[in-house]
């Protein structure tokens, strides 16, 4: 009889909906095409907070951060010394799975949002991604107290930044009204090709309530996608045409600006 009313109750809690809040989101375009003469586009983040009427009110405002996050790539990080006169590379580290392009933007200041902790936790932030180092078959995530990487690992986001492919912006996600927000991210016209994910966070009072996840593709079109498919899928034969095409160019060249 115990095991039968245990199994009641159990089947009446999966019956009861969930008292919280959800994140609905979406993007105003899920592709990007890449042509000759791209400069960059903006992609607009809209969505809302649905609330249960009977969720228990929580204390402070919402907050919202939103990530766009590219392919990720390997990438060696080098330091150079002066050694008699000369600026010779002395120090190198390289870096596995490093996000080709990152954009975080906030509704308030990531320190108002929640704790240093959950922001490492969920990697929120510049300053909160772990940058892998590959050393042979292993890959080492040091302690940032102990971590010899520091000063490359700055100097990776530093670069990224100056080029347009790091941003932080804190208060770039707008409140329309109390549940619904916006968001506009700029992609330069130096993004690489791929899947981007595009990861939302609504938080309150410092609790994460829910994210959402959604994939953004960024692909070449006309003759720029063309020559691209054909060297993966033809390298051979495209490396022929080029060459023969690099020739007849120069030859062409002679040709006309022979001198008699």
């Amino acid at each position: 009889m115990k095991s039968i009313l245990v199994s009641v109750l159990v089947w009446l809690f999966t019956l009861t909906p969930a008292l919280s809040e959800n994140l609905i989101a979406t993007l105003s375009s899920l592709e990007v095409k890449i042509h000759s003469q791209f400069t960059g586009t903006d992609i607009v983040i809209f969505g809302a907070i649905e609330r249960d009427a009977q969720t228990v009110a929580r204390s402070g405002p919402y907050d919202i951060v939103a990530m766009v996050e590219g392919p990720r790539e390997t990438i060696v990080s080098r330091k150079k010394d002066r050694i008699l006169g000369l600026w010779i590379n002395r120090d190198s580290h390289v870096f596995a799975g490093v996000p080709s392009f990152l954009s975080i933007h906030t509704s308030r200041p990531l320190s108002d949002v929640a704790s240093e902790i959950t922001l490492a936790r969920y990697q929120i932030g510049l300053t909160n991604r772990v940058l892998v180092e590959d050393v042979g078959d292993t890959f080492v995530i040091p302690n940032k107290a102990d971590d010899p990487t520091l000063d490359h690992k700055d100097a990776v986001s530093r670069l990224r930044e100056v080029d347009g492919l790091y941003k932080e912006d804190e208060g770039g996600v707008e409140f329309l009204n109390n549940t619904i927000f916006k968001t506009n991210f700029f992609l330069p016209g130096n993004v690489r090709t791929g899947p981007y994910k595009v990861k939302i966070f609504l938080f309150r009072g410092g609790a994460l309530l829910d994210q959402q996840e959604e994939v953004l593709t960024i692909d070449k079109t006309g003759f720029e996608a063309w020559t691209y498919e054909a060297s993966r899928d033809y390298p051979l034969y495209y490396g022929i045409v080029a060459v023969l095409i690099a020739v007849f160019t120069g030859w062409i060249g002679s040709v006309v600006f022979r001198r008699n």
